[in-house]
């Protein structure tokens, strides 16, 4: 089973929107922790962050709106593993714009998804989630080969 947009209202989005507000604050709340635990963990705890609170942040940030977007949606992969990469291209390391940023090359990534697939479909349209795969694999790929062409 992938996810899909078909057949999706605006109905279905205030049962989740309290998700939504609780990791989008754990989120934002976090973005100065997660710029000192790129630093590593030792500069990080000698900068004075406490490693358990930034981890428990993050993980329920996640775990928050990832909850939100699967029951919206179903589980639609590669989307969370290429769209923070491109955006880290686009926008570079600072996790002040790299958040946003995620979301919108996420939401970009999904909506041209779900059109392609409609597009080539035609009367039995092709999951946003099979389309993603196909060609988020792709794009991680890409991704992957250009960071070990750059470690060497």
């Amino acid at each position: 089973m992938v996810g899909s947009l078909s057949g999706r209202t605006l109905e279905g989005v205030g049962p989740v929107l309290g998700f939504v507000a609780v990791g989008l604050g754990c989120a934002l709340a976090n973005l100065r922790s997660l710029n000192n635990l790129v630093l590593g963990t030792d500069l990080a705890r000698g900068l004075g962050e406490r490693l358990w609170r930034a981890r428990l942040m993050g993980l329920g940030a996640v775990t928050f709106l990832t909850a939100a977007a699967v029951a919206l949606t179903g589980p639609i992969g590669f989307i969370g593993l290429t769209a923070p990469h491109v955006a880290r291209a686009l926008v570079g390391g600072d996790h002040h714009r790299l958040v946003p940023a995620s979301a919108l090359v996420g939401v970009v990534a999904l909506l041209a998804c779900d059109v392609v697939g409609r597009l080539v479909g035609g009367q039995a349209e092709v999951a946003v989630g099979v389309v993603l795969a196909i060609l988020g694999g792709l794009a991680f790929v890409v991704i992957v080969r250009r960071t070990r062409l750059a470690a060497l």
